[in-house]
This record gives structure tokens, C-alpha cells and sequence, in this order.
């Protein structure tokens, strides 16, 4: 149970950094 979240969490996290670097303009 508890390795379940962690994965979900781990799985969020990545897909916010993910949102955050196709968000950036490009130079």
C-alpha cells in the first residue's frame, strides 16, 4: 500500500517537472 503511493507521488512529481519543462520558452 504505502510503495503505491509513493509511486503515484513519484509518478506526479515527474509529470509536473515534465509540465514545467515543455512549458519553458524555448532560447
Amino acid at each position: 500500500m504505502q510503495a503505491s503511493i509513493l509511486s503515484h507521488l513519484q509518478r506526479d512529481e515527474s509529470q509536473k517537472l515534465w509540465d514545467d519543462l515543455l512549458r519553458m520558452p524555448r532560447a
